[in-house]
């Protein structure tokens, strides 16, 4: 009960950030667009002035610093809170609504791209949240039928928490089953001449597998080929080596030991979506994500992973 009301009613009000200055946090964003698009979805979508406004407070407390320089900086040689941003999947809106305030206010920030989306304008991930979001039943349960039309999963479960449901289960999905003319039509994904422009405009471009698959469910086979594809690819179209790697999904059950070894072989930083502050030595770099948040939820979210890390200090 105390521990409750701390959370929801003391952690949100103020940043314990101004006493401690040994915080390292990759945020990470995937959409940016207005409340009414298509494919706004609270998953992943991020209001353009919500998004601002989270940039600003971030400003003002962190120091902002490209990933590759995030990830070099020592925490205990300098007396800064330091952040990066960062963007999941490519969406178009990264180009349109987030660029141009990033690099009007010189902020550096990476995005994490899948080779099928920008080649094909969709994934299997978006296509599912969209439809769900749009009570599309035809759609829903005909991906639901595909997946467990043999197994003991109630239609109404699989609604209420799709990919809950299919890395229990660990179902290594077809692509086709999936596809959605309707929201192909959409302009919803980075090209690749828009994704050149940002890179050759200074945007770190970093790796998020071809497809966007839960890897975990992956043979091996089809494992090194969602990593190495999508790294070559990458490599091909920015020019540069990408060292970095985020497992799409990125919490427990969608990664195993067999996924780390894989993506050692071709990236050097691998990132999972725990909500804690970078330390020196992570066999995998968490991140915070963000999506329609309020300065007062984003406030909580920071000060919550500064606690768990103080605490764990305390600990060990």
């Amino acid at each position: 009960m105390i521990r409750t009301w701390v959370h929801n009613n003391i952690l949100p009000q103020a940043s314990i950030l101004g006493i401690y200055k040994k915080a390292r946090l990759v945020f990470t964003v995937h959409d940016i667009s207005e409340r009414h698009s298509a494919h706004f979805h609270p998953v992943y979508s991020t209001e353009p002035q919500v998004f601002i406004e989270q940039i600003k407070w971030i400003r003002s407390h962190f120091k902002i610093l490209s990933l590759d320089a995030l990830m070099s900086y020592h925490e205990d040689k300098h007396p800064f809170n330091v952040a990066s941003i960062v963007f999941d999947d490519g969406f178009l809106s990264v180009y349109t609504s987030a660029f141009p305030f990033l690099k009007k206010e010189g902020i550096p920030f990476s995005i994490f791209v899948n080779k099928f989306a920008v080649q094909n304008n969709w994934l299997w991930s978006s296509n599912l949240l969209i439809n769900l979001q749009a009570a599309n039943e035809v759609f829903l349960r005909s991906v639901y039928e595909k997946c467990f039309g043999d197994e003991k999963i109630e239609f109404e479960q699989f609604v209420k928490d799709p990919f809950g449901a299919l890395i229990s289960q660990k179902k290594d999905i077809r692509l086709e089953w999936f596809e959605d003319e309707n929201i192909t039509k959409m302009p919803i994904y980075l090209s690749e001449a828009q994704l050149i422009e940002l890179n050759q405009n200074g945007v770190h471009i970093a790796s998020h597998t071809v497809n966007h698959k839960i890897l975990s469910a992956c043979s091996s086979q089809e494992l090194e080929f969602e990593i190495a594809e999508n790294c070559a690819y990458l490599e091909n179209l920015s020019g540069s080596k990408v060292d970095h790697l985020a497992i799409p999904f990125g919490f427990s059950g969608t990664y195993d030991q067999r996924v780390l070894q894989t993506a050692r072989k071709f990236h050097t930083y691998i990132y999972s979506t725990d909500r804690h502050l970078v330390t020196q030595g992570d066999a995998l770099t968490p991140r915070l994500g963000i999506r329609n948040d309020s300065k007062k939820e984003l406030v909580k979210h920071t000060n919550v992973a500064v606690l768990y890390r103080i605490l764990k200090q305390l600990r060990s």
